[in-house]
């Protein structure tokens, strides 16, 4: 989407719902079903990177990222929704877009939050 766009949108759902307080937080460790450490994939592309190894053997095989590599692996810590809501109070609305690791994260919440989005990979 264009930025211009964006910001539109933006625009609109300020008038429309009054200001959208916006907070990001980054952290240094990944979401999962339980707390512990992971394997993370990095690839030549960051937005590639996951810690779904079935994830990254499926669209590699399928062509649409057969260009690219995870060559690098790296142990990173792992946490869940839960305790990151239960450390960081409870959004109204949480992203995830973990490359094939949805699922994973999703089981690591099992408390309602006000809405949700996540990304799927019609390969797997």
């Amino acid at each position: 989407m264009p930025p211009q766009r964006a910001g539109d949108l933006a625009k609109a759902g300020e008038l429309q719902y009054g200001t959208i307080p916006t907070l990001e937080k980054q952290l240094a460790e990944a979401a999962g079903a339980a707390p512990g450490t992971a394997t993370l994939f990095a690839s030549d592309v960051h937005t590639l990177s996951s810690l779904s190894k079935e994830w990254i053997e499926t669209v590699r095989g399928s062509g649409r990222f057969a260009n690219h590599r995870w060559d690098s692996r790296q142990t990173v810590p792992v946490t869940t929704l839960d305790k990151l809501i239960a450390a960081h109070g409870r959004p109204d609305f949480i992203k995830i877009d973990v490359e094939g690791f949805e699922l994973d994260v999703l089981r690591g919440l099992t408390q309602p939050v006000r809405a949700l989005s996540f990304e799927f990979t019609p390969e797997m």
